[in-house]
């Protein structure tokens, strides 16, 4: 320095003076959420340490709040806790800022923070003995589902994905839904598809050994579960250029003959139910979620001053309680909501009205 000529030292050998480089984000995109409180994390490559990291966060529409992501304590690693949510589509994107004050960004993403639904359908054991993926972007593979009743509100999914293969860093899936109406019930039509994001956002980086699952909800315009009648699938697979996730497989549970794989050679669905040079047979570990849309059946009882109303359960998250003063309707007042099948309509019978119910399956 000529400004402190007595700051010197003498190199002990080469040495190179190169430009600083901007900080390196390496961050998994956030599958959908339930409405409490989840973990998102990130790890940072620079020269200096210390990084500033921050976790900016909206829904869809709305203003930005940010959360600070202290290092986690282990290597590079920053990490935060957010939420809970409101039910809502979000976006979202992650900062970091040097000592040098050199700032980048990660892209803006996007998850669903919903309920989730008390039915699941699983035709899996829960635990994977391995994982396959394929670099042919149009190499999917399916579960088939066929909900008791036939008519079925499908409000999520999961969807077992590895940790550690074919690498540590993870891409969005592509989910798909389609009825079983291809020929000898094979998937068919195309009733909904998303990109959303898949495991990795856990504090350490997980354990390669243990099972993993990425959340989808699934909603329709109008915010509400996607509403079917008869047997659906739920395909994924790797979006174009995103990068390549390894699908769970069950090779130890019984044979459900309900997983498939879509080879894209030769433009066909194939059943796991044997091995071959495609297929591999198991179960594939994808969960659909969701509730019967056949209408609980209600009953009303007098308790002193109060009517309680039971009925049974759907398998929905909630239930809202209707009531008129005409069995004709409109329902319109809202006498409550509740997780349960039990509600106690209190001092109805001191109204002096007669009164008049209907329970509602609602998500939020």
């Amino acid at each position: 320095s000529v400004n402190h000529p007595t700051a010197i030292d003498e190199s002990n050998g080469n040495f190179v003076i190169g430009e600083n480089v901007p900080p390196v984000i390496l961050h998994d995109p956030l599958d959908d959420q339930d409405l409490t409180q989840f973990t998102v994390t990130t790890r940072v490559i620079d020269e200096r340490p210390n990084a500033d990291v921050q976790f900016h966060c909206r829904p869809v529409g709305g203003s930005y709040s940010l959360i600070p992501m202290p290092a986690s304590g282990y290597p590079g690693e920053y990490a935060a806790t957010a939420g809970p949510l409101t039910a809502n589509e979000y976006e979202y994107y992650l900062t970091v800022r040097d000592s040098y004050d050199q700032t980048v960004s990660t892209a803006v993403c996007t998850f669903r923070a919903a309920s989730a639904c008390a039915t699941e359908l699983a035709y899996d054991d829960g635990t994977a003995e391995a994982s396959h993926w394929a670099a042919d972007t149009d190499f999917r593979w399916a579960v088939k589902f066929s909900p008791a009743g036939g008519a079925f509100a499908l409000c999520g999914a999961r969807i077992g994905v590895s940790i550690s293969r074919p690498t540590t860093l993870h891409t969005p899936l592509q989910v798909q839904v389609l009825v079983a109406d291809g020929a000898g019930g094979m998937p068919g039509s195309l009733i909904f598809a998303k990109s959303v994001g898949s495991v990795g956002n856990v504090i350490g980086g997980g354990s390669p050994d243990s099972t993993y699952w990425a959340d989808v909800r699934f909603r329709d315009g109008l915010n509400m579960p996607l509403a079917i009648s008869g047997d659906f699938y739920i395909a994924v697979s790797n979006p174009i250029l995103n990068g390549i996730e390894a699908f769970l497989h069950d090779t130890s549970g019984t044979l459900a003959n309900r997983s498939f794989v879509y080879d894209g050679c030769t433009g066909q669905w194939r059943s796991e139910s044997v091995t071959d040079s495609v297929t591999k047979r198991g179960n594939r570990l994808i969960r659909a979620s969701g509730f019967s849309l056949v209408p609980p059946q209600v009953t009303a009882y007098r308790v002193g001053n109060d009517v309680v109303l039971r009925w049974n359960s759907t398998g929905a998250p909630l239930y809202r309680v209707y009531s008129s003063t005409s069995a004709s309707g409109p329902f319109e007042t809202i006498e409550g909501t509740t997780s349960g099948t039990v509600f106690t309509d209190e001092g109805a019978v001191d109204e002096g009205l007669k009164k008049m119910y209907i329970v509602k399956s609602v998500m939020e």
